[in-house]
């Protein structure tokens, strides 16, 4: 056995053992190793059609030799060479722990039958001689399916990257092979399953697009025609507001605003430039400690791109003398397919705002291939506008103007209305009930960094049949767009023709349906990109009210019958609703404050408020020095019931990528719970004996923490916790202050930056990062292993499939692996231990106070956070 061999062995064996998923990975040559004695290997092949089916078993006597425990050398070549496809391997016999028992490794593949000559392992070629025997082919098929669906259910099951992927894997194989097709789960649900289905298309959930890419697999309802005439759209109860203050002041640029639009105020370009580098940088910070996926978007600056407002010139040009106040208005907000949005500008200078404007568009007209600058005329209107485009809508800028109010939008609709409403302002925004009400809970003359309104009719376009089915449809697109892309990638594994559609679909990639829409649509190959005739290329759709729909299927109209009766019962929770942004500088720090209103409040969907007595607090607790969260509120008939964390330094042990619970010691538990009035009810009862101001063990068992707790009275108020460090920084410290502002709820989050459990907050963060980042690992191997993308080119071919980069919230990237024996991809991050790890945001986390309070239909709360300037 020669050395090279020998090492391709070591490698191999290695990888099977340590990867029950059959993750696959590539190696080097290297030293003979004398435990490649006890080894034995060989390799099956049965011929057949489509493919063929083999497997190559690797075994070994643990009585000569502990091999499977040994560390290979690097390793960089592939497991199985570019004529075996969709592997999967499996590992057969007893746990490794117990010596002397026979174990082995079996790696099963396919392969075309013309090809049959031999099956590379690491880059050492073994002979193959296929037989031809109907029974044993079917029988190896069937074990190569068995393993194949259990490693794609293993991936799955730890959900490190989008089901898609895997969904598309099994059924095209399923398809060609006439196998049981697995049934495919997704991620758990963002909501109720009811919400899941009808909210889910809007906001773009994974379970909703999974089951969109399932429905064209299977070819659900493609031979449909659209012949029905819409339905009769749902009609939700019209919304109660209350009476506005009567000399209300309302901003001028409201007054132009359709009422059915999303509306966001900035008196400044600064307020509007920081508003959106904000919501840029805690989106990158917060990405793997809350996002499961870590996928760059790159939302904001694909919108700059389309509406040709890129952010740099803008603020180069746009002063005060220019422009005195801004406003982002939209129908929607679907930015990562497409939305109909736009900036809407209230001149200082008409002139120079003018002449800024189209000289940028006449600029990118001149040197962007592709893109045209020309007249656009609404039907019925005299004003006219100017369209920047691409015909894939890549750029989609719309300019219309009237009096000294300039908009940039995407949407022809958007612009339309904007005009109408300019020639009759008092069915605007700002001259609406709602709008006015909204103004009077939060004036003008507070000067907000920001303000959003989503108003009743936001909402209620989202009900409309026309645009419902498109919102369905565009969903649809996108993920057709999606599976275009794997079988692209499919294809060229195969060596099979994927130059066009048709191509796809005959060579078994797509079914044999896909071409087929309702709406007359159809997707095509353009240069090397995935494009809808209709809507554009994905990531910048054609704005939902731009797509004009007067037909519908049959599946459609149920579809939004079922969502008209869903609606009634869930629905009322997207009802006006009122965020305020202030940023106030104060020396290195800077606080943020939100206030929100809604009126109603979703009282359905946040049913738990419901604990809360109606009644508003107007002392609160003092701050503990000691304690860095605290939540009060009126509940239990205990005024103020309150529970928190106190500051305690864990020792941190991470085991298997988790933090190690049992190292963590139980007398250092943080947690307490407690009240005043009423509080002796619950709190300490049990031992009425116990000395005023002085911590005692719970010998009966506690309200909430049973026997063993510990309790405190002090003055008037009653606290347990499970361990007497959770009680032992509030003896003598608990008492009530006035409020600023009175609130039935309160949370306090002292300084994270420098508290003493922020060692444990950092390794809870790193540990989800730390997944994230694994999981693009597992994703970029997928692409080597099942579909042969060459490693340099992996990233980039999970980019072109998902629409989104791959970003380690760790820092780094992502390279091909020469120097470890587990993965293919090493991770070049900037924290690659937990103890060199600190999370942006909590480094500069100085503390946050948040309020909440309900009076009978209405919903406010006021946040506030002050934190370091990064």
């Amino acid at each position: 056995m020669n050395q090279i061999l020998r090492s391709a062995i070591i490698a191999v064996v290695y990888v099977l053992s340590g990867s029950a998923a059959g993750l696959t990975v590539f190696g080097s040559p290297h030293a003979a190793d004398p435990r490649l004695q006890s080894l034995e290997i060989s390799v099956e092949a049965f011929a057949g059609q489509p493919f063929g089916v083999g497997v190559v078993t690797i075994a070994e006597n643990q009585s000569k030799q502990n091999f499977w425990r040994s560390e290979p050398a690097p390793v960089e070549w592939q497991l199985l060479g570019s004529d075996a496809f969709y592997p999967a391997a499996e590992r057969i016999g007893t746990d490794l722990g117990e010596p002397l028992r026979s174990d082995e490794r079996r790696i099963y593949f396919l392969f075309k039958s013309a090809q049959a000559n031999s099956v590379s392992v690491l880059g050492s070629s073994f002979s193959m001689t296929p037989t031809t025997d109907d029974v044993k082919h079917r029988e190896l098929l069937s074990r190569w399916w068995k393993r194949y669906v259990a490693q794609s259910n293993a991936i799955r099951a730890k959900d490190q990257y989008p089901a898609q992927i895997e969904q598309y894997l099994t059924h095209m194989l399923a398809r060609r092979l006439q196998l049981a097709v697995p049934e495919v789960t997704s991620r758990p649900l963002l909501f109720s399953a009811d919400m899941e289905r009808h909210v889910g298309i809007m906001t773009g959930t994974e379970a909703v697009r999974l089951a969109m890419q399932k429905d064209s697999l299977l070819g659900t309802s493609r031979n449909e025609a659209a012949t029905e005439d819409l339905p009769k759209a749902a009609s939700p109860p019209p919304i109660a507001i209350p009476e506005p203050a009567a000399e209300v002041e309302v901003e001028a640029i409201a007054m132009v605003v359709p009422l059915e639009c999303l509306y966001a105020r900035f008196a400044k370009y600064e307020d509007l430039e920081w508003f959106g580098e904000m919501l840029d940088q805690w989106g990158t910070e917060l990405n793997g400690a809350f996002s499961q996926r870590g996928l760059k978007y790159d939302i904001r600056h694909r919108v700059q791109d389309q509406l040709n407002l890129q952010q740099s010139a803008m603020a180069k040009h746009l002063s005060a003398a220019v422009v005195k106040d801004y406003a982002v208005i939209g129908t929607d907000t679907f930015l990562r397919e497409g939305a109909g949005i736009g900036v809407l500008f209230h001149a200082t200078s008409n002139e120079l705002l003018s002449a800024y404007l189209t000289e940028r568009r006449v600029e990118r007209a001149a040197k962007d291939d592709g893109v045209s600058l020309s007249a656009l005329r609404f039907d019925g209107l005299e004003q006219t506008g100017s369209l920047l485009a691409s015909p894939d809508n890549r750029v989609r800028s719309i300019y219309v103007a009237s009096g000294d109010f300039h908009l940039v939008t995407t949407s022809k609709t958007i612009a339309r209305r904007f005009l109408e409403i300019c020639a009759d302002r008092d069915k605007s925004l700002g001259a609406s009930k709602e709008f006015r009400y909204a103004r009077t809970v939060t004036p003008v003359t507070r000067n907000d960094t920001a303000f959003l309104y989503l108003s009743d009719q936001f909402f209620r376009t989202f009900v409309d049949p026309a645009f419902r089915i498109e919102m369905t449809r565009r969903a649809a697109s996108e993920s057709e767009i999606e599976l275009v892309e794997l079988a692209i990638l499919a294809a060229k594994s195969e060596h099979r023709p994927h130059e066009t559609l048709d191509e796809l679909v005959n060579g078994g990639f797509l079914p044999p349906d896909f071409l087929k829409r309702a709406d007359g649509s159809h997707l095509e190959l353009k240069d090397g990109r995935v494009i809808d005739s209709l809507r554009g290329v994905r990531g910048s759709f054609l704005p939902v009210p731009d797509v004009s729909v007067s037909k519908a299927t049959k599946t459609e109209i149920a579809g939004y019958e079922e969502f008209s009766a869903a609606y009634r019962r869930i629905w009322t929770w997207m009802d006006p609703a009122t965020l305020a942004f202030q940023r106030h500088l104060k020396g290195t720090q800077e606080q943020l404050v939100l206030d929100m209103h809604m009126y109603p409040y979703p009282r359905s969907e946040l049913g738990w408020l419901d604990m809360l007595a109606a009644q508003e607090l107007s002392k609160r607790l003092a701050p503990v020095p000691d304690v860095l969260l605290l939540a009060e509120a009126n509940i239990f008939g205990v005024t103020p019931a309150f529970a928190g964390v106190v500051d305690v330094d864990f020792p941190i042990v991470i085991k298997d990528g988790e933090i190690d619970s049992s190292s963590m010691p139980q007398d250092k538990s943080p947690f307490f719970i407690g009240g005043g009035s009423g509080a002796e009810n619950f709190f300490g009862k049990r031992d009425a004996t116990a000395e005023p101001g002085k911590i005692f063990p719970i010998e009966k068992g506690g309200a909430f923490f049973g026997i063993g707790a510990f309790g405190l009275r002090d003055g008037i108020f009653s606290i347990e916790s499970p361990a007497r460090e959770g009680l032992e920084p509030l003896v003598g410290k608990l008492a009530l202050i006035d409020a600023d502002r009175p609130a039935e709820m309160r949370l306090h989050v002292g300084d994270v930056s420098t508290c003493k459990v922020r060692r444990l907050l950092h390794a809870q963060m790193w540990i989800a990062s730390n997944r994230v980042s694994q999981g693009h690992v597992h994703l970029l191997n997928r692409m080597v292993t099942q579909f042969h993308v060459q490693a340099e080119d992996a990233a980039s071919a999970v980019e072109r499939v998902l629409k989104a980069e791959l970003q380690s919230p760790l820092g780094g990237d992502y390279q091909p692996n020469t120097t470890r024996g587990h993965d293919s991809f090493t991770i070049h991050q900037n924290a690659t231990t937990v103890s060199a790890y600190e999370h942006p945001l909590l480094k500069r986390l100085r503390g946050a106070e948040l309020e909440l309070t309900t009076e009978g239909t209405t919903l406010t709360s006021h946040l506030e956070v002050l934190i370091d300037f990064p």
